[in-house]
């Protein structure tokens, strides 16, 4: 969704002002959201459309959004959270070995496109070891690594203490970095 189809689709509902403010986040935000959302679903065209999704639902919610309550990444990676679990609910099943070729393309930065091959090429061997971890490790790591949200953000978003997600994401990347050593 580019920010034009974005713009023309909205502008009818909501002031100039949020307007440009939500543009300003989606901007910030759609790379971060997208790559949360590819951590989580293996298929390009279903995290394209659940990242358009979600940027709509913060649409229809952006007077709602409160700095008091949450930081506003806290605010859009819960509704994000919220739209992965319904979408992974609703397939009723999750496959147990994925293959790592279907993965969309997760954004990187990198200077050279030499790097940004090998970064990508390290973070889809990442994603086929994702796949064997059980649902609450997944998600922990894609809000941790995808999103770059720290571990207060992170438990606010999944209702648990910072130090349980310090103790989950410790766990997680012991389990993860055995995968990787194994070759699986």
């Amino acid at each position: 969704m580019t920010v034009a189809s974005l713009r023309s689709k909205l502008s009818d509902s909501k002031s100039q002002v949020d307007l440009n403010t939500f543009e300003l986040y989606y901007r910030h935000y759609l790379p971060k959201i997208f790559n949360y959302v590819s951590y989580r679903v293996p298929d390009q065209s279903t995290a394209e459309d659940l990242t358009a999704n979600i940027f709509e639902r913060v649409w229809i919610s952006f007077r709602t959004y409160s700095p008091e309550r949450a930081a506003f990444s806290t605010w859009l990676f819960t509704i994000a959270h919220h739209v992965v679990a319904n979408h992974l609910r609703s397939q009723s099943r999750q496959p147990d070995i994925v293959d790592v070729e279907s993965f969309p393309p997760i954004v990187v930065d990198s200077a050279s496109p030499e790097q940004a091959i090998i970064e990508a090429e390290r973070l889809r061997q990442i994603m086929g070891c994702l796949s064997q971890l059980d649902e609450r490790e997944r998600e922990v790591i894609a809000l941790k690594f995808s999103s770059e949200l720290k571990n207060q953000e992170i438990a606010q978003i999944m209702g648990l203490t910072p130090t349980h997600i310090g103790v989950l994401l410790h766990r997680t990347l012991s389990k993860l970095r055995q995968f990787l050593e194994e070759g699986r």
